[in-house]
């Protein structure tokens, strides 16, 4: 998180981000990015190759 804050709902789960923090978690669930406030939020997401990329 570069500012603000935002809640990341990952399957049934939320995870409330504030400036500073940081999120690793498995991009094929249901994920879902949501500004709680009326503050703006800036976010960095960056998506990466894992090992299993591509093997089923």
């Amino acid at each position: 998180m570069l500012e603000g804050a935002i809640a990341v709902h990952i399957d049934a789960k939320a995870v409330r981000l504030r400036e500073g923090d940081c999120l690793d978690f498995d991009v094929m669930r249901a994920v879902i990015f949501e500004n709680e406030t009326k503050q703006d939020a800036r976010y960095v997401i960056i998506v990466r190759r894992g090992a299993s990329y591509g093997k089923m």
